[in-house]
């Protein structure tokens, strides 16, 4: 009788949910089979979600690549002052730069347009930017370092927000399933009591 009872308490031991304990309802081995499939499945977004950053990285790599080669720097000579803003003349806050119309040269070919300049800067002042291949105005070339923080981003943030959107599930059905079982409590306690009642 003892080695039997034994080996009971040692199955239920590795996995109290696959043995016949009588004290378990059913919303108990459910709710234990939902956590298991919870937590398997954060386990498995984590090679996904490396393999989403691996994509990333090597997608921005190619656009820095490709951007390096696309982008050149080149000097452009403002044609007015960069008067400042009613913004930035007012004591909320300082605005250091604004939009300036201004003139650069690329590949021979003069252009013209307005870039940012530093509030205040004269005519004739200096600036470097950016321009294309056809020496449009063009955003600062992407940089590995650049890359390598959208792959973060994306692997990281992707990893988070299945976390928290199957613990929220989780935790949403754990919450049902204790209103069901305090549900079961009041109806068992009330049947109780009328089935004891001294009147």
């Amino acid at each position: 009788m003892r080695r039997k009872h034994t080996d009971h308490a040692k199955a239920s031991s590795i996995d109290p949910y696959l043995g016949h304990n009588p004290l378990l309802r059913r919303s108990d081995r459910v709710q234990a089979r939902t956590k298991s499939i919870v937590v398997t499945l954060m386990i498995l977004m984590l090679p996904l979600s490396a393999w989403f950053a691996m994509t990333t990285l090597s997608v921005q790599t190619d656009r820095v690549s490709e951007q390096q080669h696309s982008r050149h720097s080149v000097t452009a000579t403002t044609t007015a002052d960069a008067n400042p803003t009613t913004l930035a003349q007012s004591d909320v806050s300082v605005q250091t730069t604004t939009t300036v119309d201004a003139t650069w040269t690329y590949a021979g070919v003069d252009h013209q347009g307005q870039i940012s300049a530093v509030s205040g800067s004269p005519a004739g002042t200096e600036t470097d930017i950016w321009v294309n291949d056809n020496g449009i105005l063009s955003m600062q070339p992407l940089t590995h370092g650049d890359a390598v923080a959208a792959a973060l981003f994306t692997g990281i943030g992707s990893l988070l927000t299945v976390h928290l959107l199957l613990y929220g599930l989780y935790a949403a059905y754990r919450f049902h399933l204790d209103n069901q079982r305090e549900s079961e409590w009041d109806l068992a306690i009330k049947n109780f009591m009328d089935g004891n009642s001294l009147s």
